[in-house]
C-alpha cells in the first residue's frame, strides 16, 4: 500500500526534530516552559498524522505495452484465438483504487481505471462495470459476517463461476475448436487483462463463515454489458461449503452452488436461441486423504429457456493431483459438457459438446529458480454440429520451460500446438484439418515480487486445410511494464 507522502515527509521531519529534544522537564513549583507545551503540541499533531496514515490506504497497478506485429495478411489468428492486427500499437491501463477505514469494522472506497484499450475491450470482461473507468464500494467486515455494496471481486469453480482456469490450459497459449473464445469477442489481443479466475461485478455480496467448518457467500449482480441498448441482466448467486478435518493432513470440503441469470426480452430481439433464464445447479468436492494426494469432483446441471423452448444440460470434471517431494506435480483429469448445457460465467475454455482427458505435469527446483511444465488436452465432440456429417477432436499440446540465470532476471519458452481434427467415413484416420503452432520467449527483469519489466518474442504459424486463404505465419514483439504499488 502507498501511503499519503505528504503526511510521511511529516512525519519523518518531526520525528527528526523531536529526537535531539530531550523530554521535557518541569520546572521547580510544577509548571512547565513554553516551549514544552508546544513539543507536547507537536507530539499530539505526529500521533493524529500516523492515525491518518493508517486510515486511508492508496493502491494501484499500472501497465503499459508497446507491441508490433508482422504478418503477410492484414489481421490473423493469435494463441488464444483472439485476432492480431499487424502494425504497431501502444496500450495502457492504469487502475488507482483508495480504502478509507471509517470505523473497526467499516470500509468506504472506490476505483478509477484509466486505459486506452477502448470502451469495446474494457466492458468484454472481466471486470463487469456499469461504467467501465471506475466504480465504489463499501464493506462491513465483522468477526463472522462480511458485506460489500458496490463492486466487489468473486468466482466459485470452473463450470458455474469462473474468468479463466489456469489448469484448463498450458502457458502461453489455450482455449479449445479454432479459438471460439476469440470468435465469441471475449478474448482480445489488444486488451492488458491478466487471465485468471476473478470476476468482478456490480451489485452486493455477503459472507458469511462458522469457524472453519461452513462458509456462505451470496451475492446479486448487474453485468451489463451493452450499455448503449436495452440489455439487463439480473444474476444471483450463492454457495455453501461444508469442511472436515481427520488425523494429521487428511481434510475433505463439500459445496453446493446455485446461480441464476434473467435477461429482459426486450434487449434479446434477433437471435431465437439467446438465453432468457438461465439456472444452474451444482455440486463439488475435494478430498485429500493424504498431504501429497488431492481428489476432486464436480457437476453442475443447467436449465435455459430459450425463445421458444427449454434446455437441460450436464457437466462433471473428475480428477485428482499429486506432489511428490514438493518438486513434482502431477493432474488427471476427466471432462464431459453436454451440447446443451450452457452457464453463462463458466471459465472460457469449457466450452459445450465436448468430452476427453486433461493431463499435465511438472518440476520445479526447490530453490524455485527453475521449472518445467508439460500439457496435454484431448476433446472430442459428444454430438454432431448442426448439418455437419462428423464428429470434431481438438488436441492441445503444451511445454514450457524457466530459469533464473541471476538474481531478478528470469527466461520463460512456452511452445504451444492446437490441433483439429475431423472424425468421419471420409477422413478415417483423424487428418489435420487446422493446425496452429505458438512459440513465445519471454526475458524478464522483477524489480520487486509484483513489478517487472517483459520483453516477448512470439511466432504463430496458422495452416488450415479446409480454407488455405487463411494460413500464415505471424511475429509479435512486445515490451511490456507492470508495476503494483
Amino acid at each position: 500500500m502507498m501511503k499519503c507522502s505528504l503526511g510521511v515527509c511529516i512525519c519523518l521531519v518531526a520525528a527528526v526534530f523531536l529526537g535531539s529534544v530531550p523530554a521535557p522537564v518541569k520546572a521547580a513549583g510544577g509548571t512547565s516552559e513554553p516551549w514544552e507545551e508546544e513539543m507536547e503540541a507537536v507530539r499530539a499533531t505526529l500521533a493524529s498524522l500516523q492515525d491518518e496514515e493508517a486510515r486511508i490506504r492508496i493502491s494501484g497497478h499500472e501497465r503499459v505495452r508497446i507491441m508490433n506485429v508482422r504478418s503477410d495478411a492484414d489481421s490473423t489468428e493469435g494463441p488464444y484465438g483472439e485476432t492480431l492486427r499487424k502494425g504497431n500499437s501502444i496500450r495502457f491501463r492504469l487502475g488507482l483504487k483508495v480504502e478509507a477505514t471509517v470505523t473497526r469494522t467499516l470500509t468506504a472506497g472506490g476505483w478509477l481505471r484509466l486505459s486506452n484499450e477502448g470502451r469495446e475491450i474494457l466492458t468484454r470482461g472481466p471486470d463487469y462495470l456499469v461504467l467501465e473507468r471506475g466504480s465504489a464500494f463499501v464493506r462491513y467486515s465483522g468477526e463472522a459476517v462480511r458485506m460489500t455494496c458496490g463492486y466487489y471481486p468473486v468466482h466459485f469453480t470452473p463450470l458455474t463461476l469462473m474468468r479463466w482456469d489456469l489448469e484448463d490450459n498450458p502457458q502461453g497459449g489455450g482455449s479449445m475448436a479454432c479459438g471460439v473464445c476469440g470468435v465469441s469477442g471475449l478474448l482480445s489481443a489488444e486488451s492488458l487483462e491478466e487471465l485468471g479466475p476473478a470476476l468482478v461485478f456490480e451489485g452486493a455480496k455477503g459472507e458469511v463463515s462458522i469457524g472453519d467448518v461452513c462458509d456462505l457467500t451470496a451475492f446479486y449482480a448487474n453485468p451489463n454489458h451493452v450499455r448503449d441498448s436495452l440489455y439487463h441482466r439480473d444474476l444471483w448467486g450463492t454457495r455453501a461449503s461444508v469442511h472436515a478435518y481427520g488425523p494429521g493432513t487428511s481434510r475433505a470440503r463439500l459445496s453446493a452452488t446455485y446461480l441464476r441469470a434473467d435477461d429482459d426480452e426486450k434487449s434479446l430481439a434477433g437471435s431465437f436461441l439467446s438465453d432468457i433464464e438461465t439456472e444452474l445447479v451444482g455440486l463439488d468436492a475435494e478430498v485429500q486423504p493424504v498431504d501429497p494426494v488431492t481428489l476432486t469432483a464436480e457437476w453442475a446441471r443447467t436449465h435455459a429457456l430459450k425463445a421458444f423452448f427449454r434446455r437441460h444440460g450436464e457437466a462433471y470434471v473428475l480428477g485428482g493431483r499429486v506432489f511428490l517431494r514438493r518438486q513434482i506435480s502431477l493432474s488427471c483429469h476427466y471432462i464431459h459438457i453436454d451440447p446443451w448445457f450452457s452457464s453463462p460465467y463458466a471459465a472460457l475454455s469449457y466450452l459445450a459438446n465436448r468430452e476427453g482427458v486433461r493431463i499435465s505435469a511438472g518440476w520445479r527446483s526447490r530453490d524455485r529458480d527453475s521449472q518445467v511444465t508439460v500439457f496435454y488436452k484431448t476433446l472430442e465432440e459428444i454430438g454432431r454440429q448442426f448439418g455437419a456429417d462428423h464428429l470434431r477432436r481438438f488436441t492441445l499440446w503444451g511445454l514450457g520451460a524457466a530459469f533464473s540465470p541471476v538474481s531478478g532476471v528470469r527466461v520463460e519458452g512456452n511452445l504451444v500446438l492446437d490441433f483439429d481434427r475431423r472424425e468421419s467415413p471420409s477422413n478415417p484416420w483423424l487428418e489435420v484439418d487446422e493446425k496452429k503452432t505458438t512459440a513465445v520467449v519471454d526475458l524478464v527483469y522483477e524489480f520487486t515480487s509484483t513489478s517487472h519489466v517483459r520483453l516477448r518474442y512470439q511466432a504463430t504459424d496458422l495452416e488450415d486445410q479446409v480454407a488455405p486463404d487463411r494460413n500464415d505465419l505471424a511475429h509479435l514483439t512486445s515490451l511490456l511494464w507492470s508495476v503494483e504499488f
